[in-house]
């Protein structure tokens, strides 16, 4: 029979299983926001990476479970485990840079075949995540073995083991994602979650039958690692999914990063913002890899139609809401007209990243009539009463599951609550990424809470072919009158539309005709049935 383990042992081993928890955590938290920015943040791209990590966590159980009588020392195999979660926690980061390159390649391989480009992904995944994630799996045999005194109290210890770790695995993504990620940054929490690791093992290791020998190492060691991290502490430039299609070979992956200047880069709370500069003088705002806005003429289009479409179709208007600032060109061009503008933004590293865009925004947020609220859209939605006479809604492209939410019936619904009678809503609808029965979708539940609506051309002579729908309770105009304001001429002849005849060919779909566009269509995207997130990634293989 067992010696009964000393009190005081035992609380240390639960307090270092339930350390190693909460590092456990916060690294799925940093891994997950640092491998969206190659893999993007399709819903499949997201649950291929759960998948792989909690596979890693299975297998380690298992195997080191079945294999515990081969093991000599347990508080020995403990602390290596441990210190070895940590060494890899310092070093993941500087394994992305390379990685890129393998993503590429899987995606030359199985472009054409969705669903083995997505076995490849869970196989990439785990090839990059099984070592740490096994160990971390490891972590709970090892502190059974040592924790369970004797079989009587087998339920009472175990209980103890999984709310110890339980507590941690809930502290972790609180301390990561609410604290230190917006603190310091995303390596750097990384880093703390390895000298958390470290700290563990150190203690753990001076229980083995080593006693006290070698410890030192460990620090010496995470402060080597650390001094490294700092010296490497750059921003980080990715070729994203959503662009590898644009590339040729590695040369050509190569080539653009090497053109990239990275002028800002914030990783905050909800995702990491950069502002880069690329020949010939195109600025860019990036979130978690994704172009959301930029100077690039195809952007220019559609983030001054937005303004200017509900605008001048319906010019009286005195009230305001532009759901997402971006790179701030939709609220710019409202500066050009007398109404009060309230912009709602919910991440604080775009609002930083505005500064960037001032002199091609027409310094959007140095307006007197212009409220910038930082909260999500549909809670300010809910929890606003105010009435607009014009909403409009650029989010980013619904290929990214953390937009599906403003594309969806409710969020249409409550926009609807929030406008004047007469009031106009413009909704941007892409047309690229996403095929013709996702924009049909798309269009048809825009519809199911708006009886009028009209599909507008938002490419003009430079190109592309997204589009702008214009949406209201009741009827109105579909021709523009003349435009007078010489600010807003300018914007437009910019763009390539010199007269009020150049607007309206933008008309695509009128009322009855954009209700024959989706007659036969009976999908609709909702909260519960997010359908679009879901087959919007297929269409990028099709």
């Amino acid at each position: 029979m067992k010696l009964k383990i000393p009190l005081e042992k035992k609380t240390v081993i639960l307090l270092g299983f339930g350390i190693s928890g909460m590092a456990a955590l916060i690294y799925e938290v940093v891994w997950t926001r640092l491998l969206i920015l190659i893999f993007g943040s399709t819903v499949y791209a997201l649950s291929t990476l759960l998948t792989a990590f909690l596979g890693g966590l299975a297998l380690g159980s298992f195997f080191v479970g079945r294999n515990l009588h081969r093991i000599k020392d347990y508080y020995f195999a403990f602390a290596i485990v441990e210190i070895c979660i940590g060494i890899y926690g310092i070093l993941f980061p500087f394994l992305l840079s390379n990685l890129q390159y393998t993503y590429f390649f899987l995606y030359e391989t199985f472009q054409h075949s969705f669903v083995m480009f997505q076995i490849s992904q869970v196989l990439l995944y785990l090839a990059i995540l099984i070592f740490p994630t096994f160990l971390m799996g490891a972590t709970f045999p090892l502190a059974s073995k040592l924790l369970i005194s004797k079989l009587d109290n087998v339920g009472k210890d175990v209980s103890y083991i999984y709310a110890t770790n339980t507590f941690g695995s809930v502290l972790g993504p609180i301390f990561s994602g609410f604290i230190l990620i917006p603190l310091i940054g995303l390596r750097e929490t990384s880093l703390v979650a390895a000298i958390l690791n470290f700290a563990v093992g150190a203690i753990i290791f001076q229980f083995s039958g080593y006693g006290k020998k070698n410890v030192l190492l460990v620090p010496v060691v995470a402060a080597g690692i650390f001094l490294a991290n700092i010296f490497f502490s750059y921003p980080m430039n990715f070729v994203n999914f959503y662009y590898i299609n644009q590339f040729k070979n590695i040369n050509d992956i190569d080539n653009y990063l090497k053109s990239t200047s990275i002028l800002f880069n914030e990783e905050g709370l909800y995702s990491t913002v950069q502002v880069t500069s690329t020949p010939p003088d195109i600025t860019s705002l990036r979130i978690d890899g994704h172009i959301d806005a930029s100077n690039n003429p195809l952007d220019m289009t559609n983030q001054l139609l937005l303004a200017y479409f509900p605008m001048l179709l319906h010019p009286n208007s005195t009230s305001i809401l532009n759901i997402g600032l971006g790179g701030g060109f939709t609220a710019g061009a409202l500066k050009n007209f007398d109404a009060n503008v309230d912009v709602v933004e919910i991440d604080r590293g775009v609002i930083d990243a505005e500064k960037y865009f001032s002199q091609y925004n027409n310094n959007a947020l140095d307006n007197p009539k212009l409220k910038l609220i930082q909260n999500d859209a549909r809670n300010f939605l809910l929890l606003n009463k105010d009435k607009y006479d014009v909403i409009i809604s650029e989010p980013s492209h619904p290929i990214t599951s953390s937009v599906n939410h403003l594309f969806t019936k409710e969020f249409f619904n409550s926009v609807k609550e929030h406008l004047q009678d007469n009031g106009l809503f413009a909704q941007w609808i892409p047309t690229h990424r996403i095929d013709e029965n996702e924009y049909k979708i798309l269009v048809n539940t825009l519809e199911s809470e708006f009886p009028y609506v009209s599909v507008w051309n938002s490419s003009t002579i430079s190109g592309g072919g997204d589009t702008i729908l214009i949406a209201s309770k009741n009827s109105y105009n579909l021709n523009f009158s003349s435009v007078t304001n010489p600010k807003v001429i300018s914007d437009l002849q910019n763009i390539g539309i010199n007269s009020v005849n150049d607007l309206n060919s933008l008309l695509l779909l009128n009322f009855s005709d954009s209700k024959d566009f989706v007659k036969d269509t009976y999908i609709l995207n909702t909260d519960d049935f997010p359908v679009v997130e879901f087959l919007i990634p297929q269409s990028f293989f099709r």
